[in-house]
C-alpha cells in the first residue's frame, strides 16, 4: 500500500512541476526535436555505461539541456530519459523516483558561473542517490523507515554516489564550454 501511495504522490508532482514549467514556455517542434534527441542521447550513454554503475551522462546532459534549453525541457529530458533507459536496463519499483528526482534536476539547475556549476553538478550527484536511497522504505513492505537504516543506505552507497558525482563534476568541467555552449545555443534561436 505504501508504494502505490508514494507512486501516486511522486506523479502528481511530476505533473504539477511539469504543467508548472510549461506555462513558462513556449513549447515549439524544434524544442520538441531536441528533447527527443537529448532524451535519446541520454538513454544511450546511461546503456553504455551500465556496466559501472552510477557511472552515465545522463545527468549531465540534463543540467546542460537546462542551462542552454530551458527548465522546462530540461525536465522533459530528465523524466524521460528515466522512463526509456529503463525499458532497456528494466522497468522496477525506481523507474518513477528516478524520472522524479532527473527531471527535478532539470529543473532546480540555473545559469550560474561554470564553476559553480562544477560544484553544483557534483553536489546532484550525492542528493540523486539520497533520494533514491530514501525510495526503501516505500518498496520493501516491511521496513520500517528510521534514521539510522536511511544513514546505512547511505554510507553503504557512497562510492556509488561518488562516482555519480565525480562523473556530473568532470563532464561538467570538461564540457561546459564553448563548442558545446554553441551546439545547444543554436536551438534557442526562433524558428524558421
Amino acid at each position: 500500500m505504501k508504494i502505490i501511495i508514494f507512486t501516486g504522490i511522486v506523479l502528481v508532482s511530476m505533473l504539477g512541476l511539469g504543467i508548472y514549467l510549461s506555462l513558462k514556455t513556449k513549447i515549439t517542434v524544434k524544442k520538441i526535436t531536441i528533447v527527443a534527441i537529448l532524451i535519446a542521447m541520454a538513454s544511450a550513454g546511461r546503456i553504455l555505461c551500465a556496466f559501472v554503475p552510477s557511472l552515465q551522462p545522463v545527468s549531465f546532459i540534463v543540467m546542460m539541456t537546462s542551462l542552454y534549453i530551458g527548465r522546462f525541457e530540461g525536465f522533459s529530458v530528465g523524466v524521460g530519459t528515466g522512463l526509456v533507459s529503463n525499458f532497456v536496463m528494466g522497468i522496477t519499483p525506481y523507474t518513477i523516483p528516478q524520472m522524479f528526482c532527473w527531471g527535478l534536476m532539470g529543473a532546480l539547475t540555473f545559469k550560474l558561473p561554470k564553476w559553480v556549476n562544477v560544484g553544483i553538478a557534483f553536489i546532484w550527484g550525492f542528493v540523486f542517490g539520497w533520494l533514491m536511497n530514501s525510495v526503501w522504505y516505500f518498496v520493501m513492505p516491511e521496513a520500517k523507515f528510521t534514521l539510522w537504516a536511511y544513514l546505512s543506505f547511505c554510507v553503504t552507497s557512497f562510492s556509488f554516489d561518488l562516482i555519480h558525482a565525480a562523473t556530473n563534476g568532470a563532464l561538467m568541467a570538461c564540457f561546459d564550454n564553448k563548442v558545446f555552449k554553441k551546439i545547444f545555443m543554436k536551438w534557442d534561436k526562433p524558428d524558421d
